[in-house]
This record gives C-alpha cells, structure tokens and sequence, in this order.
C-alpha cells in the first residue's frame, strides 16, 4: 500500500510538508483509505507542474521522480490507456506504479522515502514551516531527492539534510517578511510564503488585520493576555509566552491550520477554536495547561483533535467549554525527545493514534479504547484510564506505566517492552510482548494472558497476586527455559526494576535458595525464606496440592516460599507461593504455565529460569 510520503513523491517529486503530510495522514486514515489523495493532483501545485503535458509525459515524469528511469513501452502504453480512456486518474497511476514497483525500483523508492520522512521530521520551526512553500523550494526538495539510487550510501545524512533546509530557509521559495508596529496593523502579504513577526512584547493586538495572501504564512507573537486579531489565510501561528497566560481568539480569523504556544511557562489558551487545527506545544515548561475552547457549532460527533508535540513537559489539554464531549479521536504527532501529556480530561475520545518520532509519555482517558503507535518511531511510556483498551505499540521499547483498571489488551510489537496487566479483581488482561525482549507483569487481583514473543523475556509476579474468583488467575503462554525468566517479586518492587537494571538473563537466586524436590514430604531443612521449590511428581489436581501444602511439618513449616508444581488434572505446570508459614490455609496460585505440559518439561527447568527479588 502506498504512503502518502510516496504519493508526494510520485506526483510532486518532493518531500511533502509537514503540514501537508499530518493532514493527509488524517484524511486517508494513515494511508488505509487513499481517496483523499486526489486533493493532490487537483492541487496548484500539480497543476502548474504539469502544465502542458500530455499523458505520456505524466506517466513519464512519475516513472522518472519514482525511480530514476523513463517506462518501459508497455508499462507507459498501459498507463497512458488508463488516463486517455479515464479508467484512472493520476494519482490512481502513480499508486499502481507504486504498489508494483519491485527490485532496484522498489529499493530506490524505499532509499527515496526513508530521506523524504527524514526531511520532512527536521522540519520544525516556524521559519524552516515558513520557508518549504512555493515552487522555488519545491524544486530544492525535488533537487534534495536526486541522485538518490538503490545504494544505500546515496541516502542523505543528517547533516545534508540539515544543509538543504537551511538553503531552503536562507531565501528560496519565501515571500515577504512584516514587522507589525505594535499599533493598528493592516497587512496584505504577497504570492509567497510570507512570515508576519510581532516578536516584541504584545505588538500583535486585537486591533490588527492580517491579509496572507497565497501560499503557506507564518505568524510569529510574544503576547500577555489573550488578542484576537483578524486573520486571513495565516496557516501558522506560533504565540510565545510574554510572562503571564496567554492566548488568542480565532472568532476573526480564517484559514488558521496550527496553532503553536512557544516556550509556555504559564496557561496558554485558544478562544473560538476551528475544527481541523492542528494545536502544538514548543519547549514547554512542566506542568503547564494548553487549554482548548471550541465555537459552539464547530465540532461533529466525531471530531478529531490533532496535536503535535515538540520538547513538552508534563503538559495538560483542557476544555473551556463542554464540547470536548465531541471529541472521538486524537491524532498526536511528536517531533523530539522528551514530551509529557496528560489526555486524562478527554473522557470521550475513543481512538488515540501516535505518529512522528521521539519519545513520549501519555496519560489517556477513561473513554479510551484503542491506542495504536505503530506508525511511531519511538519510545512511549503509556497510563492507561479505566475503560477497556486495545493497545498497538510500534517498534521503540514501549512501557504500559500504569495499567488502570480496567481490561487491557496490548502488543508490544518490535522493542524491549514492559508490558504490566490491570489491577482488580474481575478485571481480564491479554499482553503479547511481541519482538525484543519483554518484561510482561501479571495482575494483582484479576488474570491475564502473559505471551512474551520473540525475545528473551521475563514474567513478573507478585507473592501478593490473588483473586477472588477461580478465574483470576494468571497464564503464560510461551516461556522457554534457557531463553525466558520468571521474576519473583515482594510487591515493594513489583515493578521497580528495568532493563537498564540488568534484570533479564541476571538471576538473583542463590544457590541455596533453589531446591527441586519429589514432593512435600521431601523437606529437609533446605528451604530458605522466599525461596523457590521445584516438584519433581506431579499432582492430582489442585485440591491435592493444597492438602499437601497445609500439611507441611518439619524445619522449613515456618517459612514463607515459592514453588512450582505439575498439576495432572489441568495438564500444566503452575506457580504458587505460600506465605502461611505453616499447616492451614491454601498457597496462592499465582500462575499457569499452559506450554509447560509435561513433568519431565518441569524437571527441566532449572535455577537460571527464575530470579527472586525481595526488595
């Protein structure tokens, strides 16, 4: 399936912007749906490209922006056909071209596209948004694109990368640049991409009337208080804090697509905001609010709130109205390292989608019940709210920081994960860890499916975890001696531990606290607190390791431990820990082992699969 990062491309031959990108992005579903795509080839742009071609030329241009090469005869007889007779547009045919395209073609594209998403993602500031309009700078990002081949050393590194935008920022392709006075302000901007700057304090007032013209504006402000000036087809306007709150009122204004707080360290507020702004947050100080207030009879039922994140502290979206109850999905685009939000007042919003690359950690809300960042290149450390949740991670090493209570099912695809179920009794959890090596914790109170995927992985359970129904109860699906590790753990530091310390493939059990036994009557005094009991005999059923626990005597009654045994009846291994310190009671089953389906399978199980952790 085509990209629209390779539709640009095909009938551009040009990374697109980043604007242009999140929104058709947003209108084709991440490129599930491509019919919105024709708004491209219907585009001014594409229309003074091709101006003067005839179908030949147009499939030609594709093959060439595509893959370096014109067609072949019957490849462009075939295309030609398609557009003469009207059985296909152009952006159908650049779609087929791509979705066909194979060997050298489809390595060049794909070398294309891997420098294409890179220049669009270090496209980040006003000026550089500013600067990539027009056709001066789209023929630099076509000129950015040549000579890239099949070879992989033909991709550009960062630094070229950072030298075209910064070509492209010195001059080409910008309009005009308007300092605004700081009294009444009437400007109408040029053709170009045009940059309005009111960067001394409070200049911008509610007085002003911006004209943009054509192309794509920028408006830069440091303002106090809220200013709601009249703007026309300004797609860009970045608000810096001037040292108190601050905001503006979009009731004025038309053709508004981002609005950006810069360096906020107090609340920011938009009054009368459009449906279909994107609203971002630049280097934002901790725990500020981005507070968010709609025109009455701006919002579907439906609505998309788009959010884009660069540098963010602990950052909060809030509503200034009631309408956020209109708001079904949120569309978040991170562009660095290090951003914080909390989504926890958007009880409504069902889907929430992460797109971009960076890091990120999220707070969603209760109404939540799919979050997919499979399209984000990245690392995401999410709290879940309490409704039911489907959870999609992509490739970063991602971390279910808290998992609510409600039930979760998540895959950590790609990525050294830590992957925790919900906590409450009745509540149900089904974690696949994917690829990479997992950490996957079971729940305190309700059941969960634990499977760690490809990796090396490791299964965390608490000496607390217990249900109230025979159900809650925990499962592993896939664990593998030699590869995987079961963690055993006070509940203090249930999940206090991390790949970056060294858990996994580091066991902290000693020697002496690992004991494999034929059965309970076997106890010689070797059993340490907290230590860890391997049954070589199976048992009837659960009742009768129960009977068997209860009954324990000797030098070891008084001590609390863990132990695994073979439960015939179910056809599995299981782990318990009994904490009775002696005869009564019954040992907390805290979890199956549904692959472990023989004896001998548990016989073979040794003190390098278990860690015990008692801090």
């Amino acid at each position: 399936m085509a990209t629209i990062q390779e539709v640009y491309i095909a009938l551009f031959g040009r990374p697109a912007d980043p604007a242009g990108l999140a929104y058709y992005i947003e209108a084709t579903n991440d490129g599930a749906n491509l019919d919105a795509v024709g708004d491209l080839s219907a585009s001014e742009e594409y229309t003074d490209r091709f101006e003067g071609f005839n179908n030949n030329q147009k499939v030609t241009q594709i093959y060439q922006d595509l893959f370096n090469r014109s067609p072949d005869a019957a490849g462009l007889a075939f295309y030609v056909n398609l557009l003469n007779t009207g059985a296909a547009t152009e952006q159908d045919i650049a779609i087929r071209i791509l979705d066909g395209a194979t060997g050298d073609d489809a390595e060049i594209i794909a070398n294309k596209v891997e420098a294409a998403n890179a220049f669009t993602a270090s496209i980040d500031t006003a000026t550089e948004i500013g600067a990539y309009v027009g056709e001066d700078a789209a023929e630099a990002g076509r000129q950015f694109l040549d000579g890239i081949t099949s070879d992989d050393d033909t991709i550009p590194d960062q630094a070229a990368i950072d030298a075209a935008i910064a070509d492209i920022e010195a001059g080409v392709g910008t309009g005009d640049t308007f300092t605004l006075g700081g009294g009444v302000d009437d400007i109408t901007g040029t053709a170009g991409g045009d940059t309005f700057n009111a960067t001394t304090l409070n200049t911008l007032q509610s007085t002003d009337t911006i004209n943009g013209g054509q192309s794509v504006d920028v408006l830069n402000a440091t303002i106090t208080g809220t200013v709601a000036p009249t703007l026309n087809s300004v797609e860009n306007v970045f608000l810096t804090d001037g040292g108190a709150g601050f905001g503006i009122d979009l009731e004025d204004a038309t053709g508004v697509q981002q609005v950006w707080s810069v360096a906020q360290d107090n609340t920011f507020t938009v009054v009368n905001a459009k449906a279909g702004t994107t609203f971002g947050v630049q280097n934002a100080a901790d725990a500020e609010t981005y507070s968010i207030g709609f025109d009455d009879d701006e919002l579907d039922d439906d609505a998309t709130l788009r959010l884009a994140l660069n540098d963010t502290n602990n950052f909060t979206i809030s509503f200034t109205s009631g309408d956020n109850g209109d708001i079904d999905a949120i569309e978040i685009s991170v562009m660095s390292d290090d951003n914080n939000a909390d989504l926890t007042a958007l009880t409504n919003a069902e889907d929430v989608t992460v797109t971009g690359e960076g890091e990120l950690t999220l707070a969603i809300g209760s109404g939540t019940e799919d979050f997919d960042s499979t399209g984000f290149d990245g690392d995401v450390a999410l709290t879940v709210g309490g409704a039911e949740v489907d959870i999609m991670f992509g490739a970063g090493d991602d971390v279910i920081a808290a998992a609510g209570t409600a039930d979760v099912t998540a895959d950590g695809g790609a990525g050294n994960d830590v992957l925790r179920a919900s906590g409450g009794n009745g509540i149900t959890s089904d974690l696949d860890g994917g690829d990479g090596d997992d950490i996957l914790g079971g729940s305190v109170g309700g059941s969960s499916e634990l499977t760690g995927g490809a990796g090396n992985d490791e299964f965390h359970f608490s000496n607390t975890m217990t249900g109230v129904a025979a159900t809650d109860i925990n499962t592993v699906t896939d664990f593998t001696s030699g590869e995987d590790v079961i963690s055993l753990l006070k509940i203090a530091g249930f999940f206090g531990s991390s790949f970056e310390d060294g858990i996994v493939g580091n066991s902290d059990l000693a020697a002496d606290d690992y004991v494999e036994l034929g059965g309970f009557g076997d106890f010689d005094g070797t059993v340490h607190a907290d230590g860890l009991v391997v049954f070589n005999t199976g048992f009837a059923n659960q009742t009768a390791i129960t009977n068997q626990s209860n009954a324990l005597a000797g030098a070891d009654a008084g001590e609390a431990f863990y132990f695994m045994a073979f439960n015939e009846e179910e056809e599995m291994a299981q782990l318990y820990y009994d904490g009775l310190t002696g005869a009564g009671g019954a040992p907390v089953l805290l979890a199956n082992f549904e692959n472990i389906t023989t004896e001998a399978q548990l016989q073979g199980l040794s003190r390098a699969d278990f860690d015990i952790y008692t801090a």
